[in-house]
């Protein structure tokens, strides 16, 4: 999760200056799995790290898909106005590491066979390309910032709060977003705050075993 959450959070903490001080608003985008929500119950939040006895690929997404969920949108309401945050989830690219020598002879093999049975499953690199050049556009807008539908083509996207240029968005592969409210069944008024408190305070505390802060 080191990766794929506080790394990445800890990252825009550190770019925040300079995207602030742009003269347009700017646009922050994290690649893993936005829109992929797993069923949790309102009584166990996935905040933090999954325990031991749990820990894994699907409950590692789960956590770091919830937590980003909630602290994108406490980055878009600090900042509103001046930066936009997306979280992607891209799909399998097809791009050009699955046919690279560092893979294996015979998944290369098994790559090429399969491919035409998961196509559908599968996004060609370039498009996935023109995704993510789309995502930094308009339609992204940072909070409070050409929430009209009719000033950008096809509308500006509505947020995680299911709000129209809210700010912080969950999206497909396509950059479709959810038309509800994410994680509506078990949001709390205090939720935001208690991922955004865990997630300063690690970090905080890994900066201090590490001599930095």
């Amino acid at each position: 999760m080191s990766l794929l959450y506080y790394s990445r959070m800890r990252f825009i903490q550190n770019l925040t200056p300079l995207l602030t001080a742009a003269p347009t608003p700017a646009h922050v985008i994290s690649i893993f799995a936005g829109s992929v929500e797993g069923n949790h119950s309102p009584d166990a939040l996935p905040i933090g790290v999954p325990p031991p006895g749990t820990y894994g690929v699907t409950a590692v997404r789960d956590y770091t898909v919830f937590m980003k969920t909630f602290f994108f949108e406490e980055l878009a309401e600090k900042h509103a106005g001046k930066i936009s945050f997306t979280h992607i989830y891209p799909s399998l690219v097809d791009g050009p590491t699955f046919y690279s020598n560092v893979n294996p002879l015979w998944f290369r093999i098994v790559w090429r066979m399969i491919k035409p049975f998961v196509s559908w499953y599968v996004t060609p690199a370039d498009v996935c390309g023109d995704v993510m050049v789309f995502l930094a556009t308009r339609r992204y807008a940072a909070k409070g910032v050409g929430s009209g539908e009719g000033e950008v083509v096809g509308g500006v996207a509505r947020s995680s709060q299911a709000e129209v240029g809210g700010g912080a968005y969950a999206v497909g592969y396509r950059g479709d977003e959810n038309k509800g409210v994410s994680y509506a069944k078990i949001r709390k008024a205090d939720t935001g705050q208690r991922v955004w408190e865990h997630t300063v305070g690690t970090i905080e505390e890994c900066l201090k075993k590490g001599g930095v802060a």
